[in-house]
């Protein structure tokens, strides 16, 4: 039958026998249970083999598919390919090509194709099964890659990132065109795998922008950016700070983080220290002119909020900074120096115990690049991943209408994406730190 390899020969060899007769169970086992209901265990046990064996064959569960799949489609290919050659001596090529056409249509309509078909469109749409620390993605070294692409990094607009302390779980801001909608995802490691990414709770109101997640060292609270009215306060629509606690049942509803970090004024991208000091931008009045600002916590109170020194506030606009959690050095993309590479580089600062800062320093060519925004920075709780937006794009030598249509769905289309590089980029610039 077409779904199942072919029964084989007398000089089957035992190894090649055990392989079909794996692929034949594997078959029944997807047609009967789908892909998320059938196990490696299942095919072993069905299959008259061992597990071990079954894995010295297909490495996994989505090889030994794949392999099926394509057991299929030569099945249905090789009667018509051995048929064209046929063609050469007919005397009537119309009615020999309906004649190969209607044999064609035969098998492919056979009930257990059919099935198969149905089980790979309805896979085609499925979140992929990823295991490991970072999704399972090889680690970068010192050149920046596309995290997770397809899978995080769509091609439609993400940026901030934020992972919990034992990096079993990432959060990430997705934004539709124009920043019409905006929201917080999450994905999580669980049973070993991690989950499809889904909307953060109570993030999921259209008529809010909700954004730049951050958490505690801890993991247990999550800062976010929100227009969200604060009706406790009586307080108009503004771009404020906001926190949810993690709970038993879930992230708590969400609080306004008050004065004196917000404000009338817009304040958003929060950064947290180990001792829960919060970095964050606050925007000038009257402007979209905006600095970085502090507040340390004491007595579980956040005091007044100072803006830092010239030394992170260089340009004439800088925002979104994040800060190391023992606050040894902030990234902070700023726009309008001299030095900058586009228009909006990310810089590093270094930072002393006693609260010196350095000049800022340049992430160079690696990161930054000429015609790309870049304002989203993270360095992993390992300290040992740089992740960041940008928004590249690949220029084709020639346009046409399946590539315009493409590319909405992949990236470096020219929308935020999400990358990941050695933090060692960054790191390795303190020995040019210059303190003044």
């Amino acid at each position: 039958m077409p779904a199942r390899v072919d029964a084989g020969g007398a000089d089957e060899g035992r190894s090649d026998r055990k392989r079909r007769v794996i692929l034949e169970a594997a078959t029944d086992l997807f047609l009967r249970n789908g892909y998320l209901g059938t196990s490696m265990d299942e095919v072993a046990s069905v299959a008259g083999v061992s597990k071990q064996t079954v894995y010295k064959h297909f490495s996994d569960k989505e090889g030994l598919f794949q392999e099926l799949v394509l057991a299929t489609i030569d099945q249905v290919g090789e009667p018509f390919y051995e048929a064209l050659p046929s063609l050469e001596d007919t005397d009537d090529v119309e009615e020999d090509l309906r004649a190969l056409a209607r044999g064609l249509i035969r098998i492919v309509m056979r009930p257990r194709l059919l099935q198969l078909r149905r089980l790979v469109i309805a896979e085609a749409g499925r979140f992929p099964e990823l295991s490991g620390p970072y999704l399972g993605q090889k680690p970068p070294g010192p050149t920046p890659e596309i995290f997770a692409p397809g899978i995080i990094s769509t091609g439609r607009f993400e940026r901030d990132v934020a992972m919990s302390p034992g990096g079993d779980e990432m959060y990430f801001g997705a934004s539709g065109p124009g920043y019409l909608y905006t929201t917080v995802l999450a994905t999580r490691l669980v049973n070993g795998r991690w989950t499809e990414p889904e909307i953060v709770p109570h993030l999921d109101d259209p008529r809010h922008l909700n954004l730049e997640p951050a958490l505690s060292p801890d993991g247990s609270r999550l800062f976010f950016l929100s227009t969200r009215p604060n009706a406790a306060a009586g307080a108009a629509r503004n771009q404020d700070i906001w926190v949810m606690t993690k709970t038993a049942d879930g992230w708590s509803e969400p609080e306004n983080l008050g004065a004196p970090v917000n404000t009338d004024l817009a304040e958003y991208f929060p950064s947290i220290t180990r001792d829960n000091t919060i970095y964050f931008t606050r925007e000038e009045p009257g402007s979209r002119v905006s600095h970085i600002w502090r507040a340390r916590l004491a007595g579980g109170r956040y005091q007044a909020a100072e803006k830092l020194p010239a030394q992170v506030n260089s340009g004439r606009s800088q925002f979104n900074a994040f800060i190391a959690p023992d606050e040894s050095y902030l990234i902070v993309p700023v726009d309008g120096r001299d030095d900058s590479i586009g228009g909006c580089d990310y810089y590093v600062v270094f930072r002393t115990p006693d609260d010196r800062w350095s000049e800022p320093i340049n992430l160079g060519p690696t990161v930054n690049s000429e015609g790309s925004q870049e304002f989203s920075p993270y360095v992993s709780p390992d300290g040992k991943y740089f992740f960041y937006m940008a928004t590249r794009l690949d220029r084709p030598e020639r346009l046409s209408y399946q590539l315009i249509r493409d590319l909405h769905g992949r990236p470096r289309n020219g929308n935020a994406d999400i990358y990941w590089v050695d933090a060692g980029v960054v790191t390795s610039l303190r020995s040019k730190a210059v303190f003044k």
